[in-house]
Protein backbone atom coordinates (compact mmCIF):
# COMPACT_ATOMS: atom_id res chain seq x y z
CA UNK A 1 0.00 0.00 0.00
CA UNK A 2 1.21 3.36 -0.73
CA UNK A 3 0.46 6.10 1.00
CA UNK A 4 -1.04 9.38 -1.79
CA UNK A 5 -0.97 12.21 0.86
CA UNK A 6 1.39 11.49 3.72
CA UNK A 7 0.64 15.11 5.50
CA UNK A 8 -2.85 13.66 5.90
CA UNK A 9 -2.09 10.11 6.63
CA UNK A 10 0.30 11.87 9.89
CA UNK A 11 -2.53 14.18 10.76
CA UNK A 12 -5.19 11.07 10.48
CA UNK A 13 -2.59 9.28 12.85
CA UNK A 14 -1.75 12.17 15.48
CA UNK A 15 -5.53 12.90 15.93
CA UNK A 16 -6.46 8.93 16.75
CA UNK A 17 -3.45 8.90 19.58
CA UNK A 18 -4.49 12.20 20.94
CA UNK A 19 -8.32 11.87 20.83
CA UNK A 20 -7.45 9.10 23.02
CA UNK A 21 -7.25 10.99 25.93
CA UNK A 22 -11.03 12.12 25.66
CA UNK A 23 -12.43 8.85 26.19
CA UNK A 24 -9.85 6.53 28.16
CA UNK A 25 -10.41 5.92 32.23
CA UNK A 26 -8.70 3.21 33.90
CA UNK A 27 -10.50 0.72 35.19
CA UNK A 28 -12.81 0.84 31.71
CA UNK A 29 -13.30 -1.78 29.55
CA UNK A 30 -9.92 -1.67 28.06
CA UNK A 31 -7.15 -2.16 30.02
CA UNK A 32 -3.76 -0.47 29.32
CA UNK A 33 -1.71 -3.04 27.33
CA UNK A 34 -4.93 -4.09 25.46
CA UNK A 35 -5.57 -0.68 24.09
CA UNK A 36 -2.11 -0.25 23.29
CA UNK A 37 -1.68 -3.30 21.10
CA UNK A 38 -5.12 -2.70 19.45
CA UNK A 39 -3.46 0.80 18.88
CA UNK A 40 -0.59 -0.22 17.43
CA UNK A 41 -2.24 -2.76 15.11
CA UNK A 42 -4.43 0.25 13.74
CA UNK A 43 -1.71 2.46 13.34
CA UNK A 44 0.42 -0.13 11.62
CA UNK A 45 -2.48 -0.71 9.54
CA UNK A 46 -2.88 2.70 8.52
CA UNK A 47 0.09 3.07 6.81
CA UNK A 48 0.09 -0.24 5.45
CA UNK A 49 2.96 -1.66 7.56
Amino acid sequence: MRISDTRLATLALIAMLTGITNWYRDGGRLDRGHLVQIYCDLARGAVGA
